[in-house]
């Protein structure tokens, strides 16, 4: 990681079924990211070990809520959050699955930046309508998508747009701007 923990190290449980952010497309993603992460509220879905979130919180954001269905991963970040002193202010993580967790979502909590960053078989385009219809997300917010495929464009939710995009190996990630 970067920022105020700056070459700490982080537990990953072995999993199949996780699939962390390389560290190359992480500094891209941050670097990208570098003028819109300090004091912005973040939403990690998808959360798994929580790389993106921490790196968030690392590199300045006030506030990260990790969503992960996977209670094993919960109780694992939870104990890693623990350890790296961060506050009940600064996050909050939930056990739910992503999108029965945006079901109940309404605009009264809205975020920043959103990591979407599901297994690579999930059709993410159900998230991204969900995430738009609730309203979640504030005006000229930043959605950053990492999947095993481009993003179609013509399938993102009225008034978004993709404006960067790029390739490491099998991964696909993008940012898109959100509108209203």
């Amino acid at each position: 990681m970067a920022g105020k923990w700056k070459g700490r190290k982080v537990d990953v449980l072995e999993s199949n079924q996780l699939r962390p952010t390389a560290d190359r497309v992480r500094e891209t993603l941050f670097n990208w990211l570098m003028h819109d992460i300090v004091s912005a509220h973040c939403l990690d879905l998808f959360a798994g070990t929580g790389i993106l979130g921490l790196e968030a919180l690392s590199r300045g954001a006030a506030f990260v809520s990790f969503i992960e269905q996977d209670k094993v991963l919960t109780q694992h970040l939870k104990i890693l959050l623990q350890r790296l002193t961060v506050t009940a202010e600064e996050m909050e993580v939930i056990s739910s699955d992503a999108l029965h967790w945006l079901d109940r979502q309404s605009a009264a909590k809205r975020y920043d930046i959103a990591f979407v960053d599901p297994p690579f078989a999930f059709d993410i385009y159900p998230i991204l309508n969900k995430i738009a219809e609730n309203k979640i997300m504030n005006e000229n917010a930043i959605v950053y998508i990492e999947q095993g495929e481009a993003l179609v464009p013509e399938h993102l939710p009225k008034s978004w747009h993709l404006y960067k995009h790029q390739k490491s190996g099998q991964v696909h990630y993008h940012l898109i701007r959100c509108g209203r």
